[in-house]
């Protein structure tokens, strides 16, 4: 069972997608801001983390450049990023790829398509 870091400030979006992650059989942990994100990442060893961009304290784009070198200081195996978040201009895209983002999948989104990605990501890393 795939481990998931979903980073979601927004209480109404963390629980529909924590519930269909944990139909779909993956683990969740949620983290409700940027700090705690950092934190858990550290500490729990996801196998892929779902992250807003817009987040109370620290922006989703900065939070994933944490995470790279998080895995670089500690030689970690790469973790896949999917970005979720209502910020689309292309801009906000180029930023997300930057800062070291695998996906990126606008808000809104259905469910099924976000479960798509998910299972291609975390398919895509399960042999790495």
């Amino acid at each position: 069972m795939a481990a998931i870091l979903l980073v979601e400030d927004a209480p109404d979006i963390a629980r529909l997608v924590r519930r269909a992650l944990t139909i779909a059989s993956y683990e969740v942990v949620v983290a409700a801001d940027g700090r705690q994100a950092i934190d858990a990442f550290a500490a729990e060893r996801p196998d892929l983390v779902l992250l807003d961009l817009m987040l109370p304290d620290i922006d989703g784009v900065e939070v994933c450049r944490e995470m790279r070198r998080i895995e670089t200081a500690q030689a970690r195996q790469r973790v896949p990023v999917l970005m979720l978040t209502a910020l689309t201009s292309q801009r906000d895209r180029e930023a997300g790829f930057e800062a070291g983002a695998d996906d990126y999948l606008a808000k809104p989104f259905g469910i099924a398509e976000l479960l798509d990605r998910v299972g291609a990501l975390t398919f895509a890393h399960s042999d790495v």
